[in-house]
């Protein structure tokens, strides 16, 4: 047993409690009848003569555990391996989040018990879920520190390009490629290998500046500057992580001019983009939504303020859903705004809209002269985002550097929010700093929030993805569950913790709420307390 809160000598005196049946209260105060010594010298010889071991070393390692552990199989062939608790492990190195760390914790603990053939249990603390219902019964979504969503949340599909729904998904079993965030930050593939009900909890909408939003629970993790902060730490100003492009999906198919035009068509008149649409290649995404932009579209330009206007006019906040992921394809980040008769998307900043008008535009006719009118402010504007934090550590680095600013990103105070990557990429070749780098070369743009607010209950539910342990929900980077790795979860619960007149008072149940290789079952047992047990309620 590698326990991190309890010492050695408070586990033996509950060890022999519990196996004595001598209160521990009386153990510790000496007051114990000759019966009792007589019971406890019995146990006494029994336990020092198991085979167990006990390290109570302060903020054990990963990598202390697994060594410690080879070398109480190979000396006393071990059978079980326990970890009081999870939660107080240390990694000994620098995290990107407390998620990702303890979410490494679990997949090292599962290949620790594959090559020592030693079954693992880890003790974890739940989250405050249980808390916040009525009956305050434990469920296994409330070992995630990852949160939930509705089922309702739109998935982004690598393999297709389109969306799918998490609840599509749970009715059909699909695994699908989804897409994801790398530690670089970019867009990678990889598969969602199960989608579950994660019970009923309280839903938050959590709404961006660019318009997106997003449906989940306070627990769920959203990329920030500062790693994956659940939803009810963040607040209104804060920045997260949303995909700025998205690459061509694996499975990308041609299709005829008359095809595409179709596709346009039943889109302005279904108020939503068809699945076929997502999947064409980039150069018949860009002829597609320029159709779709003759319908509502406008692009102009704006002499009183000089700047160019590109926007699309729609009634259904689907279809300028559907229209922002695929103007993603293009590499254009379009913004949703609320009209009150309709939602306009429109696509801002000067870099961003010289990309629209060249790969969509160009099929147009107006394109080309305001493409010329907006050419002298592409150096000066740009739509991306630089959060304070990189402002201000790319002011610390070139002082350390001692080099002169290059360009208005490099002269920048901690106030400052707006800022050009390109210039940051000529200031991490210069500096040679990865972080710099990484900033300037990635797929996400930081979106501010704008408001997080509570729609009450409904159900929830989250997905897996291995090895990245995020996905793409409603254009929005997400967290997914991070129970993934355990084989069997068993809930403790005792109703009368919370409500101490509860009728089932020294009652607890052990809830086996996932099993992968038999059934779950909710076990009732009796708690007593004073001995430090629990036994049977079976009889016989």
């Amino acid at each position: 047993m590698f326990s991190l809160e309890m010492g050695k000598t408070e586990i033996v005196m509950r060890l022999l409690s519990a196996e004595a049946k001598i209160k521990l209260g009386d153990m510790r105060s000496g007051r114990m009848t000759d019966d009792d010594w007589t019971r406890l010298a019995r146990r006494m010889s029994e336990i020092s003569e198991a085979p167990l071991f006990i390290d109570d070393s302060p903020n054990l390692t990963m990598m202390e555990i697994r060594a410690k552990a080879r070398r109480l199989k190979q000396k006393h062939d071990i059978r079980l391996i326990v970890i009081d608790y999870l939660q107080l492990m240390s990694s000994g190195k620098k995290v990107e989040s407390r998620q990702q760390e303890v979410s490494e914790f679990s997949r090292s603990l599962k290949l620790l018990a594959k090559e020592l053939e030693v079954p693992v249990v880890a003790v974890c603390q739940l989250n405050r879920g249980p808390e916040q219902r009525t009956d305050k019964r434990p469920q296994v979504s409330d070992l995630r520190e990852s949160g939930c969503l509705p089922a309702s949340t739109r998935i982004m599909r690598a393999d297709t390009g389109a969306e799918v729904t998490l609840g599509e998904l749970l009715e059909s079993g699909e695994q699908p490629l989804v897409w994801s965030l790398d530690e670089r930050m970019r867009m990678v593939v990889r598969p969602m290998v199960k989608v579950f009900p994660s019970g009923r909890k309280e839903v938050f909408r959590l709404e961006l500046a660019s318009g997106r939003r997003v449906e989940a629970t306070a627990n769920h993790p959203f990329l920030t500057i500062d790693g994956w902060m659940p939803l009810g730490e963040l607040v209104a100003g804060e920045r997260v992580a949303v995909p700025r492009a998205v690459p061509a999906p694996l499975d990308v198919i041609p299709a005829s001019d008359d095809e595409v035009a179709a596709l346009a068509d039943t889109a302005v008149a279904g108020r939503l983009i068809p699945t076929r649409a997502f999947s064409l290649p980039k150069e018949q995404v860009a002829e597609l939504v320029c159709h779709i932009w003759e319908d509502s579209g406008e692009v102009a330009w704006d002499a009183g303020a000089a700047r160019a206007v590109v926007r699309y006019r729609s009634v259904e906040r689907r279809l300028a859903d559907d229209l922002a992921r695929l103007l993603l394809r293009i590499g254009v980040f379009a913004r949703i705004t609320d009209t009150g008769e309709g939602w306009d998307l429109t696509v801002t900043g000067a870099e961003n809209q010289a990309v629209f008008l060249h790969d969509v535009g160009k099929h147009g006719t107006a394109a080309q002269w305001v493409l010329a009118q907006l050419g002298p402010k592409l150096v000066k504007h740009s739509p991306d985002t630089v959060t304070p934090e990189i402002e201000a550590e790319l002011g610390e680095l070139l002082a350390v550097e001692q080099l002169a600013p290059i360009g208005p990103v490099a002269s920048a105070t901690p106030r400052t929010t707006e800022g050009a990557r390109s210039r940051l990429a000529r200031v991490a070749d210069v500096l040679d700093t990865a972080d710099i780098d990484m900033v300037a070369t990635n797929n996400v743009f930081w979106d501010e929030i704008v408001s997080v607010t509570s729609l009450g209950e409904q159900d929830v539910y989250d997905g897996t993805v291995p090895g990245t342990h995020n996905f793409v929900a409603d254009g929005i980077a997400v967290h997914n569950s991070l129970e993934q790795d355990a084989d069997m979860v068993i809930l403790l619960h005792r109703p009368d913790a919370f409500e101490r007149d509860d009728p089932r008072g020294g009652e607890a149940d052990l809830i086996v709420g996932k099993h992968r290789n038999g059934p779950t079952a909710t076990i009732t047992v009796a708690h007593q307390l004073h001995l430090s047990r629990f036994v049977d309620m079976a009889r016989g």
